[in-house]
C-alpha cells in the first residue's frame, strides 16, 4: 500500500520504516558501490539503535570494509526469492547525484590547480 502524496516522497509501507520491514519480514541488504561488499542487514539490531520508525531511505553510510572509502546502499526485498529495490527515493538520488558531481568538481579543481 503506497502512502504520500506524489512521486518524490511516494513510499512503499514495507519498504517505509524499519518496523515495517521487520513487519513484512523483509530481507535487506547492504551494498557497498566501490568494493562491492554485499551483506544481510540485522533489522532487529537497526531497530534497537534508530527505533521502528527509523528509515534506511536515503541513508548511505560509510562502507566497513578497511581500506574501502565507498558509501553503502541498502536494497530491500519483500522475501527471499523475490527482487530488490534501492532504498532510495528520487529526491534521495538527486540529491546524491549532486553531491557526487560537487565532489567531482572539487578534486577537477585541485587537479587543475
Amino acid at each position: 500500500m503506497a502512502t504520500g502524496g506524489n512521486s518524490d516522497n511516494t513510499r512503499i509501507e514495507w519498504i517505509a520504516t524499519i518496523g515495517g520491514m521487520i513487519k513484512h519480514r523483509a530481507v535487506v541488504r547492504a551494498l557497498c558501490d566501490r568494493c562491492g561488499a554485499d551483506d544481510l542487514v540485522n533489522l532487529k539490531r537497526l531497530e534497537r539503535a534508530l527505533g521502528s520508525g527509523g528509515t534506511l531511505l536515503n541513508r548511505h553510510p560509510p562502507c566497513k570494509t578497511p581500506g574501502c572509502d565507498g558509501r553503502i546502499l541498502f536494497h530491500a526485498s519483500p522475501g527471499p526469492s523475490t527482487p530488490s529495490r534501492p532504498c532510495v527515493t528520487v529526491a534521495g538520488v538527486t540529491a546524491r547525484w549532486r553531491r557526487e558531481r560537487d565532489e567531482r568538481d572539487r578534486i577537477k579543481a585541485l587537479r587543475n590547480g
